[in-house]
């Protein structure tokens, strides 16, 4: 008898259990057919946007009953949601109203997540989006969908979501109040990168503002970016020509800056050395120099990057003339610090569109030391001539010499100084070994 009565008890569950499948699958199909109705409708009435919207809307409520009633609900289910969320947007311009949308298509998506449905990659960057504007915006989880759209093998490049992954990543870090470092870390190397991307897909100049505002908030001042150097030397990339792309990024970012006088500049600038011996390091590296003030040894540098392959014949016409400028900078410092016989020398020396501000320096290092070269006053005057020689072979070089002409010409000795001399025709100057005329 208690056998009979069990196996009527199964009995019975299973009937109910297969009813209430029957009833359920009834229902299911019920608000899904109940749904495409309302977007049929919705289609017949498109010129009344108002009665559009509402079916559009009744949609999408059909479609959450679907999901809340179906079983093994799909990435098809999400399409549908997907399309009638779109729909109601086009003609919904209440923000507040959209975002309880968006809201609603959240949950959607998290529900699908939870169950294990395989998500399909189009919809990463769909969510992406959706979680920035929620009514209460959750910019992990969409920093989160954000990095896995990019990974997307059908990822589309565009302004839009350039400039919403970014600024979605800039809100991330002002919500820690600018206190996370990796994500500092972050939205400089992201910068770095968008930048490329933007220029490469050809996007509108505007992203590249865009991207440029929020990145000048993040790195304001040395103070901001130096601090990070040590750890981003120390993960920089492997492949060597993103590697050598970083640095330079670096460089640039910090020249900008105005940290170029910085320990760390000068780390970065060797560091690129070590991977990249270009015309463009070697050049980097002749610039730190030269604003230290080693001169000679950024020459050296100036001199070996001549050597290197320069496919730009400006650019070579520009190293010659920052040689020149260096090199008649250094006599001009000798002449100054009063090291007139080795101003003399070098300025003497000097070359090709220098030639003239060479002789100009030797001239006047020769009258600076005539009242200490010569064993009389007759004798020190006459240092007075080969300063205008070697004025006059400057200005046929091309330099201005007429003041100082004038200057040396009066201080020749007079024709009574030469008179008591025996008006002699040539002098040998012991300080310059040279003999000149005398006239």
């Amino acid at each position: 008898m208690k056998l009979k009565t069990t196996l009527t008890f199964f009995i019975l569950l299973f009937c109910f259990i297969s009813s209430a499948q029957v009833d359920v699958a009834k229902q299911c199909k019920k608000a899904k057919y109940d749904a495409q109705q309302s977007r049929l409708k919705a289609k017949e009435f498109s010129n009344d946007k108002k009665l559009a919207l509402g079916l559009y809307k009744a949609e999408f409520n059909f479609l959450l009953k679907a999901e809340g009633i179906c079983e093994n609900y799909s990435n098809k289910g999400l399409k549908l949601f997907l399309r009638s969320f779109s729909s109601i947007k086009k003609i919904q311009k209440d923000k507040v109203l959209t975002a309880k949308y968006t809201d609603s298509i959240i949950s959607v998506y998290e529900r699908a997540n939870a169950k294990g449905i395989q998500i399909d990659s189009m919809f990463f960057g769909k969510a992406a989006t959706w979680y920035t504007r929620s009514s209460a915006p959750d910019y992990f989880k969409a920093d989160v969908q954000f990095q896995k759209a990019q990974t997307w093998s059908k990822f589309k490049v565009s302004d839009y979501n350039t400039q919403v992954y970014y600024k979605n990543l800039y809100n991330l870090y002002v919500k820690s109040n600018r206190t996370d470092n990796e994500l500092k870390k972050r939205l400089i190397s992201e910068y770095f990168r968008l930048s490329t991307v933007i220029s490469d897909n050809k996007l509108k100049p505007n992203s590249q503002l865009f991207i440029s505002k929020i990145f000048n908030n993040v790195v304001r001042s040395c103070e901001d970016i130096l601090p990070e150097l040590a750890g981003y030397l120390k993960t920089l990339p492997q492949q060597q020509d993103v590697k050598i792309t970083s640095l330079n990024n670096f460089i640039d970012l910090l020249d900008q800056k105005k940290c170029s006088d910085s320990p760390e500049y000068e780390i970065l600038i060797d560091t690129l050395l070590k991977v990249d011996r270009s015309v463009n390091s070697v050049l980097a590296k002749a610039k730190l120099l030269y604003a230290k003030g080693k001169n000679n040894e950024a020459l050296n540098m100036l001199n070996e990057a001549k050597t290197l392959e320069i496919a730009d014949s400006s650019l070579l016409e520009k190293i010659n003339k920052k040689i020149a400028s260096i090199k008649l900078e250094n006599v001009r410092t000798l002449y100054n610090n009063k090291n007139y016989k080795k101003a003399y020398s070098v300025g003497k020396a000097l070359t090709g569109r220098i030639r003239g501000e060479g002789l100009k320096i030797a001239a006047k290092s020769v009258a600076a030391m005539a009242n200490s070269c010569g064993a009389s006053t007759f004798d020190r005057k006459c240092n007075y001539y080969y300063a205008i020689e070697l004025l006059k072979k400057a200005n046929s070089s091309g330099a201005s010499v007429a003041k100082l002409m004038e200057k040396y010409k009066n201080s020749l000795p007079s024709g009574e100084e030469k008179f008591d001399k025996g008006n002699p025709k040539k002098l040998s100057l012991s300080c310059w070994g040279v003999e000149v005329e005398i006239y």
